[in-house]
């Protein structure tokens, strides 16, 4: 999202890495049995060296935007131009 406010329009932002996965959870203080449970959350597994996101129409779009976008990651990104 913050991509998508920082750059305006004009630009192609594509996902390479989709929350697929989905987590189940029961409530707290339930018993034993009864079925699994609600799916709480969807998650996705990213390998090291993974492309996250690419973004397409660069031109004009600075390198501390997306800087920015990669400090709100909970890991450690960098970000790659290609030329």
């Amino acid at each position: 999202m913050t991509l998508k406010r920082s750059m305006g329009t004009g630009v192609k932002i594509i996902p390479r890495v989709y929350a697929s996965i989905a987590v189940s959870k029961k409530p707290l203080e339930v018993r034993m049995g009864k079925g699994k449970g609600v799916i709480s959350k969807r998650i996705a597994r990213v390998r090291p060296n993974t492309i996250i996101v690419e973004i397409g129409r660069t031109k004009g779009v600075s390198k501390t935007v997306l800087e920015s976008a990669a400090g709100k990651l909970p890991v450690r990104t960098i970000v790659i131009e290609n030329k």
